[in-house]
């Protein structure tokens, strides 16, 4: 027998009892007995909703969304704007790194779902963190960890930088490589020393894998110094 049922069967008789009172009391209180029997029917009412009532419950659906940055660390990364034509003189790698703590921290006040990864490269590529949900924790290797001194080898080959991009996002968890936005961020100031046919591999690299490609200026191309 169902809840709501017993608490029918209940009601109903506590109404019978109130009924038959009324009518073989000696002394009728009519504003007494029908305050039980209005009682007994918003309760019929009341229990109708709550018992029989589906429970419904919302969550917000929510993407999952990976990021890996492949930050080129070539000794050119350490040059600075002329003065006389640009406001910001820091290095052409500073100004990056602050461009991408301003990104991550707003996708942290937004509780943005992500997880994130980070390449260093200069003609060789090297995972400096893997995967991690810690958004904070990426900022504080930006903040103090990143550097152009942290790799003893020059030159800059973003070829090297899409295949550790490559390899970072097969190294996501199944279900992450199966359900997941995937972004790739390269920042580079574009001066690339490898051969010029190996930019057409890294561009069909590109073209052949599910993700994103975000390209962060820090400086060259035009001149503008980027970011």
């Amino acid at each position: 027998m169902g809840k709501f049922t017993l608490f029918l069967l209940a009601a109903t008789a506590l109404a019978g009892i109130a009924t038959i009172l009324y009518w073989v009391g000696q002394q009728r209180r009519p504003p007494l007995y029908t305050v039980i029997l209005v009682v007994c029917g918003l309760a019929l009412t009341g229990g109708s909703v709550l018992l029989d009532r589906p429970a419904y419950s919302y969550a917000p659906k929510t993407t999952q969304v990976a990021i890996a940055i492949a930050f080129d660390l070539s000794p050119s990364m350490l040059a600075i704007p002329d003065p006389s034509t640009h406001p910001d003189i820091a290095p052409r790698y500073a100004r990056a790194r602050q461009t991408l703590l301003e990104v991550f921290r707003a996708l942290e006040e937004r509780q943005q779902n992500i997880v994130v990864s980070l390449i260093g490269f200069t003609k060789d590529a090297q995972i400096l963190m893997g995967w991690d949900y810690s958004a904070a924790q990426l900022r504080e290797i930006l903040q103090y960890g990143l550097s152009p001194n942290l790799f003893t080898s020059s030159g800059t080959s973003i070829e090297a930088a899409v295949e550790a991009l490559v390899d970072v996002f097969g190294m996501l968890p199944q279900d992450l490589r199966e359900t997941s936005r995937k972004i790739a961020i390269v920042v580079s100031d574009g001066e690339d020393t490898a051969p010029v046919e190996y930019l057409g591999y890294a561009l069909e690299e590109l073209s052949s894998n599910p993700f994103d490609v975000i390209a962060l200026q820090a400086g060259l191309i035009g001149t503008s110094e980027g970011v």
